[in-house]
């Protein structure tokens, strides 16, 4: 898909437009001052070092294969190039449900392959009802860009177009991609919000709607734009909603504006007995990197 068509195409990439994010900016050290003199209490670093332990893997024997889905064969021969050939648990199951039309709620964290849970059947129906449009939001800018990455992939070929609304992106490219009327529009919860102030964005006729990181959005305080953006929706829609957890504020949103929905929970193993931690000190903050 090129970014400099007039419409954001499902089709072919013509170019590979990078767009560099960097951070930077000194901070001063405040735990290094002189000028105090009374004895400060410190933590032993050896308290933060420990090895990855390691972690026994459970095997999932996959229910279906990609071909066992009833969608597109275009689809599944761009999930084919992609290397996809047994779906992950949250796929294998999320899928099939999604599919039938079915409201749904997925529990399962960032790695578990949630993108393509969701991503494959909501462009299967935007293939096969021309008149249906779906809304993906996500909580960053750099999730949005990584779900229309996976769309783009995904719905190579299939004429689908669509506009993705981020902070940090070309408004007035926005603007024109919305006038092209997409079939799927991707964004964070702030500029979602933003367009359908300005009412340059319509949400009455879309008929699906995905909230990814939900737990993660409400952390965020987006929960007021959350509900606005679901109550402009069309009433009769499909509803899936994916969280790394399920608390009272998320089952709360979640009963507000789904339809009895599904639930599938897919165990993941705790992140931080894979992870090798240790301490580097320094002298310099400005030598931090280097010394890393």
């Amino acid at each position: 898909m090129s970014y400099n068509q007039r419409k954001r195409s499902f089709v072919a990439d013509r170019k590979n437009n990078k767009t560099k994010h960097g951070h930077g900016g000194n901070q001063r050290n405040r735990f290094n001052s002189k000028s105090r003199s009374h004895k400060k209490d410190t933590i032993h670093p050896s308290r933060f070092i420990r090895e990855a332990a390691p972690v026994a893997q459970e095997n999932y024997e996959a229910r279906h294969t990609f071909d066992d889905f009833k969608i597109s064969e275009l689809i599944k021969t761009n999930l084919a190039k992609k290397g996809y050939k047994l779906p992950s648990p949250i796929q294998d199951q999320a899928i099939p449900e999604i599919l039938d039309g079915h409201d749904l709620i997925g529990i399962a964290s960032t790695g578990t392959g949630k993108t393509a849970a969701f991503a494959i059947p909501v462009i299967n129906k935007l293939v096969l009802l021309q008149d249906s449009k779906a809304l993906i939001v996500a909580p960053t800018r750099e999730l949005a860009q990584q779900i229309e990455n996976e769309c783009k992939q995904i719905g190579k070929g299939t004429g689908l177009f669509g506009a993705l609304l981020i902070g940090g992106s070309s408004m007035p490219r926005q603007l024109r991609d919305l006038r092209d009327n997409p079939q799927i529009v991707i964004g964070t919860p702030g500029r979602i919000k933003d367009h359908l102030e300005r009412q340059t964005l319509d949400l009455s006729n879309f008929d699906t709607v995905v909230l990814d990181e939900v737990d993660r959005m409400l952390d965020m305080g987006f929960i007021n734009d959350m509900t606005q953006i679901l109550s402009e929706m069309a009433p009769a829609r499909q509803s899936l909603f994916f969280s790394a957890t399920m608390d009272r504020r998320v089952s709360s949103l979640i009963n507000k504006f789904s339809n009895s929905p599904i639930e599938i929970s897919v165990k993941s193993s705790e992140t931080s007995e894979n992870v090798h931690q240790n301490v580097v000190q320094y002298k310099d903050y400005r030598h931090k990197i280097e010394q890393l």
